[in-house]
């Protein structure tokens, strides 16, 4: 193999979406690390990183810098599977039975 044909570490990619610039970095032991920056100020507001499992699955991301925004669904969000008073029904949207 030519040192050419060697993929070189770390691999980095941008996009911009969603009003701010997104930079991807993979390095050679597979961990991956993931910054956002606003496009107005220029200002870091999310840092993730993950490392490869013993087994070599894709870890969790740990947050350095911001959180997790994923989007808020009331459905998983705010019914407990494990709650006893709550249940979901095909005929209604919501069940509740008071003790």
């Amino acid at each position: 193999m030519s040192q050419q044909d060697k993929v070189k570490y770390p691999q980095t990619s941008s996009v911009v979406r969603d009003g701010r610039r997104k930079v991807h970095t993979a390095y050679e032991d597979q961990s991956e690390m993931v910054e956002e920056f606003d496009l107005q100020t220029n200002k870091l507001l999310v840092r993730k990183t993950r490392k490869p499992t013993a087994l070599g699955g894709e870890g969790n991301w740990e947050f350095e810098i911001g959180s997790d925004q994923r989007a808020f669904n009331p459905m998983n969000d705010l019914l407990a599977p494990s709650s006893s008073n709550v249940s979901r029904s095909s005929s209604h949207t919501l069940t509740v039975r008071s003790q």
